[in-house]
């Protein structure tokens, strides 16, 4: 039962960091995203999920999850059949402030909650990994992590989407890496 204690106690010092460094003044604006662009696609998320469980109610029971980040949506997860992820990938497109689908939904079997709890705690490892690097803007990276797949979102340049890239491999426990990433000029 400690070990629980101990788990949770540096999940929520890992979750402060990585606020801060969200929240903190910054030097430069490349790469930001502004804060009507961050309501937009959490809006754009959340209407994705809503559309695709009105038109299908047996989503409801699947694991699956949309992420947008600056107009790019990725649905992850696993669907039971292949109509559901061409469902879901229509539904998305067909959504205004969104400009590209990443349909990576899996038809299979949801997975086992040990399967999601090892994927939130690959997911923690990556953050922090990044948060302590210098030449990583954790702030403009979005972490996806979907049965050891690590799916990257983020507004980079070609550089830092290859510094994230080599992090991310040095983390114990990624199966796969999978570049969603908008690049910078």
């Amino acid at each position: 039962m400690n070990w629980i204690r101990r788990a949770s106690l540096g999940a929520l010092i890992i979750f402060g960091i990585s606020a801060c460094s969200l929240v903190g003044p910054k030097d430069d604006n490349l790469g930001k995203r502004t804060f009507g662009t961050q309501l937009d696609d959490r809006r754009s998320a959340k209407l994705i999920m809503r559309n695709l469980k009105a038109a299908n109610p047996e989503v409801e029971s699947m694991n699956l999850a949309v992420t947008v980040f600056n107009g790019v949506a990725l649905i992850t997860g696993q669907a039971n059949t292949e109509a559901v992820k061409v469902q879901a990938g229509k539904i998305a497109g067909q959504i205004r402030n969104v400009a590209k689908v990443h349909n990576e939904i899996e038809v299979a079997g949801p997975t086992a909650m040990l399967v999601r709890s090892n994927d939130g705690l690959l997911k923690t490892k990556i953050r922090v990994k990044m948060i302590a690097a210098t030449d990583v803007d954790a702030g403009r990276i979005k972490v996806v992590v979907e049965n050891g797949v690590v799916y990257l979102m983020g507004l980079l340049t070609r550089d830092e989407a290859k510094a994230a890239v080599a992090l991310t491999r040095e983390v114990y426990g990624v199966q796969k890496i999978i570049q969603a990433f908008e690049f910078l000029n």
